[in-house]
């Protein structure tokens, strides 16, 4: 649902702001036994929970039914659930199959969605909406106020999950994907305040605030870093005309 390259989830956004500038998302403790605890997720029985390096093989798995033509790596996998910036959740069935996952890396106030898939046969469940529910909730404790991610134009089940979660459409990198081709949207979620922030994960907010305008997006809002700006400059000067250089 979202966009994958070669690199590193975070590594757009750690490159950019220096290692010293990362901090762990979650307020988890150690790794260890503590890490995995599952909370409850309809349909059925199925739990969401932190991910681990067990779950490797399935992640891998997962991602060549939900992505056949931008497949990460093993190693890419086991390094994202391994590093401190990166939440990785998964929805695990009752006998333990992966059915879906997200992940998502953060820098200081700012997180960028780089990975959320749903295994197809349980598609059209839910489970994508609980997952990115269950990520935002978590970033938002953590002080997360800016998300970011990059979403194929032509999927528009992926586009309206996220829309209806609060994201805006900031702009748009032509040709990004190429199997098959396709541009990809940049969308922004912008939490303003702690009262906003909240109603993004119970379904009240649906990217308007009371007064009927965006709720998470506001002229002069802080993009996460200098590529992204040079991926959609043109747009977003017809979106904040009012906005002067950094």
């Amino acid at each position: 649902m979202v966009s994958r390259g070669p690199r590193r989830a975070a590594g757009l956004l750690s490159l950019l702001l220096g290692a010293a500038a990362v901090r762990p998302l979650h307020r988890a403790p150690p790794r260890g036994a503590a890490r995995g605890t599952p909370r409850l997720c309809a349909p059925s029985r199925a739990t969401i929970r932190e991910l681990v390096l067990a779950d490797v093989d399935a992640a891998v798995e997962l991602d060549a039914d939900a992505h056949p033509a931008t497949l990460w790596t093993r190693e890419q996998y086991a390094a994202e659930i391994e590093c401190a910036n990166s939440c990785a959740l998964g929805v695990v069935s009752p006998a333990g199959a992966l059915l879906g996952m997200l992940f998502m890396s953060t820098v200081l106030d700012e997180a960028m969605l780089t990975n959320l898939a749903v295994a197809r046969s349980v598609r059209r469940r839910g489970l994508a909406s609980q997952l990115l529910d269950a990520a935002l909730a978590d970033a938002r404790e953590a002080g997360v106020r800016l998300f970011v991610l990059e979403v194929r134009q032509a999927n528009q089940a992926a586009r309206r999950l996220y829309l209806s979660r609060g994201f805006v459409q900031a702009g748009v990198r032509r040709g990004y994907y190429q199997r098959p081709p396709d541009d990809a949207a940049v969308l922004l979620l912008r939490c303003a305040d702690e009262e906003e922030a909240g109603a993004l994960t119970d379904g009240r907010a649906h990217g308007h605030a009371k007064g009927g305008g965006p709720a998470t997006v506001r002229p002069g809002a802080e993009l996460p870093s200098a590529a992204l700006r040079r991926g959609v400059e043109v747009e977003l000067r017809e979106l904040w005309p009012q906005e002067g250089p950094r």
